[in-house]
């Protein structure tokens, strides 16, 4: 085996080491937003309502041109859409017992036992086309609720599926329990 090849797998295995014994001692997980992503969609934003939309807008009323008019119309809401997205994006909260949903300003959207929790998938995915993207959504199921996790809206995206996956293991192994 190549030795390069043996050394990452062991830095793998340390980094997920590591992680585990921090969720053991830790109370809470936080989510950390992807910043990479964060910005693509503000510069979008920004760049499509001020640059574009401001400039259509401009041309279009002095010059009365209808098609000028379309265009910024577009990309005005293409940029309002995308600043949206943003404030769209859910702070994510694992503690010992629940799992909270937050918006990008603190307040709590919901709040889930993670006793209710019932499986998850994780399925990888491909963008097409030109980019050759790859990232990982996690599919959260419970009695009540249906909840996606990516892993380019997140940062810290495999510590919070070690944080969950731990919390199902503990919930399926009490449900045995309980039925024997």
């Amino acid at each position: 085996m190549n030795k390069k090849y043996v050394i990452a797998y062991i830095h793998k295995q340390i980094f997920l080491f590591e992680n585990i014994f921090l969720m053991i001692n830790k109370i809470t997980i936080r989510s950390e937003i992807n910043v990479f992503s964060v910005l693509i969609l503000i510069i979008g934003g920004i760049g499509a309502i001020i640059i574009i939309a401001g400039n259509f807008i401009y041309v279009g009323i002095y010059e009365k041109s209808f098609l000028s008019l379309c265009f910024s119309l577009i990309f005005l809401i293409a940029g309002i859409y995308s600043l949206y997205c943003i404030f769209k994006v859910d702070m994510l909260e694992i503690t010992k017992s629940h799992f909270k949903i937050k918006s990008i300003f603190g307040s709590t959207k919901k709040e889930i036992s993670l006793t209710s929790l019932k499986a998850m998938k994780e399925i990888e995915k491909e963008g097409g086309g030109d980019v050759n993207l790859k990232w990982k959504e996690l599919n959260l199921y419970g009695k009540d609720f249906e909840y996606k996790l990516t892993s380019i809206t997140y940062g810290n995206y495999l510590e919070l599926k070690n944080g969950i996956s731990k919390e199902l293991k503990k919930n399926k192994l009490a449900r045995i329990k309980k039925n024997k």
